[in-house]
């Protein structure tokens, strides 16, 4: 019998969020891609194997970063099939990275108290969840959706290991407890000050995230080991340098999170096997080619793509250029897949905790997509100083606040203009009529305009030139329309931070 399984690694977010350095974040991510590429092959042994997700090329080659919830067809008995799937992911992770760092421990320090705490540890973190059902060819829609229903289920029954630990938890995860090692020790015998930080103390997962890449494992990177960049680099690179030479320097950095919409009813409308292998072939071209050019074209100089699975991307940016980078994944996502998609973004101090400014672009991300109603953006800026400001909504906002982070930039515009949409809600609402808005913008924004600034500039800004748009007029059919005038202060605010790099 012709069987459809659907297979799923975890726990995902947690443990690639689970980290304070990029490296920690990157690692994570390949490791997931990595295990999952293990079922993967394994799968592809089986009697009648048929990718549905992710889709193999012409050289039947999988893409490079395989997401980790997978399907297929195959022909063998499900539960031989579903369990050797598994035995083959808990080895890689056992023997392609656990052991890996066991043996590096043991060769720096020797053996220990800490040795039985790594290998529980070790054994009872990973999840594997799979399902199938009898597949029939002419109903392809229903059966994946009986699959998807029977993961959903299966989810909801997890196993929780009776795992008795004490002392100190891991300060990266939070949940196993630190590995009971003489931590300078270790620090001393890395001859690395920069693997840990002061009073750093990791569990097992995340040590093995810390230092797998100081051993032969296989990440999927190649053997040149690739090395992520820091966030004060990605915020601002050659930060001193920048200093000495009186360049502006960003103390700022941007979290991405941006996802597709309606996926689940797109795969609930595909008819057969080869329209769903199709879409899998357009999600892993989006993923695999026009993420990673399009972040290296609107990254700026530095940049960290930490994953891109399907319509899922995860990135770090430098401040000034997240928004366009954002918009531009957007565009290609819909010319691509033929819908929307919504993000998430946090700006936050370059030193601010990484494991949190994740949180707050995935909360962000959320927000666009339930608060705001999808196809839409939220940025949220997370100061130091515990501030936190929003600006969220659809994705043609963004044109506008570009235009308006050149115009603060170059000193066309000042930067109060901001604050004073914000006087404009706060004191012009209720039963003022739109109209009077408008005309107060419109004066605002001729006050606010430099005494240099050119005629032909100044009539496309002002609206003097009837073949060019109006700046007072396209931010007020915003703020009368889905953003509200708070909203577009808000935006205006953000559009001013950026152009200041973050001062």
């Amino acid at each position: 019998m012709t069987n459809l399984f659907l297979c799923q690694i975890g726990p995902v977010q947690s443990f690639i969020a689970a980290g304070r350095r990029t490296q920690d974040l990157y690692v994570g991510s390949r490791l997931l891609s990595q295990l999952a590429r293990a079922g993967l092959h394994e799968a592809r042994k089986k009697s009648g194997f048929m990718p549905i997700f992710p889709i193999w090329d012409d050289n039947q080659q999988f893409p490079k970063g395989v997401p980790h919830r997978f399907a297929f067809v195959c022909d063998d008995d499900a539960q031989a099939v579903g369990e050797a799937i598994e035995n083959a992911v808990r080895d890689r992770w056992l023997h392609g990275y656990a052991e890996k760092v066991y043996m590096l421990l043991r060769d720096q320090i020797g053996d220990g108290d800490w040795e039985a705490v790594y290998q529980n540890q070790m054994d009872n973190w990973l999840e594997f969840y799979w399902v199938s059902v009898p597949y029939r060819a002419n109903d392809h829609a229903t059966c994946f959706t009986q699959a998807s229903t029977a993961m959903a289920q299966r989810k909801l029954l997890r196993h929780f290991p009776q795992i008795d630990e004490h002392g100190r938890k891991c300060t990266l995860t939070g949940s196993q407890s630190a590995l009971p090692l003489d931590w300078e020790r270790l620090k001393r015998a890395l001859k690395d000050d920069i693997i840990f930080r002061p009073h750093e103390y990791l569990g097992t997962v995340a040590l093995i995230k810390r230092l797998i890449q100081r051993t032969d494992a296989d990440l999927g990177d190649g053997k040149q080991k690739y090395q992520p960049k820091s966030t004060d680099a990605i915020a601002g690179a050659d930060r001193n340098q920048k200093r000495q030479q009186g360049r502006e320097v960003e103390n700022y950095l941007a979290v991405l999170h941006i996802d597709g919409d309606g996926m689940g009813k797109a795969l609930s409308n595909i008819k057969n096997l080869t329209e769903h292998q199709e879409f899998s072939r357009k999600l892993a071209f989006f993923a695999d080619e026009q993420v990673p050019n399009i972040i290296k074209q609107y990254g700026g100089d530095t940049y960290e793509l930490i994953y891109a699975g399907g319509d899922d991307v995860l990135a770090l940016l430098p401040l000034r250029h997240v928004l366009e980078c954002a918009y531009q994944l957007r565009l290609a996502f819909g010319e691509l897949m033929g819908f929307s998609s919504s993000a998430g973004i946090a700006i936050t101090p370059y030193d601010f905790p990484l494991d949190l400014a994740l949180d707050i672009a995935r909360q962000a991300e959320e927000t666009a997509k339930e608060g705001i109603g999808r196809n839409a953006i939220m940025v949220t800026e997370a100061h130091g100083t515990g501030t936190i400001r929003e600006a969220g909504g659809e994705w043609d906002v963004i044109p506008l606040v570009n235009i308006l982070i050149g115009y603060f930039a170059d000193g066309t515009l000042s930067g109060k203009l901001g604050y004073d949409i914000l006087t404009i809600a706060s004191d012009m609402g209720g039963v003022v009529p739109p109209e009077a808005r408008l005309a107060e913008l419109s004066r605002i924004i001729k006050r606010r305009l430099a005494e240099n600034v050119a005629d032909n500039l100044k009539k496309h800004i002002l609206g003097n030139d009837p073949d060019k748009g109006n700046l007072a007029q396209v931010i007020a059919t915003l703020a009368e329309g889905r953003i509200s005038w708070q909203g577009m202060a808000h935006w205006a605010i953000l559009a001013r931070f950026i152009a200041q790099a973050g001062a």
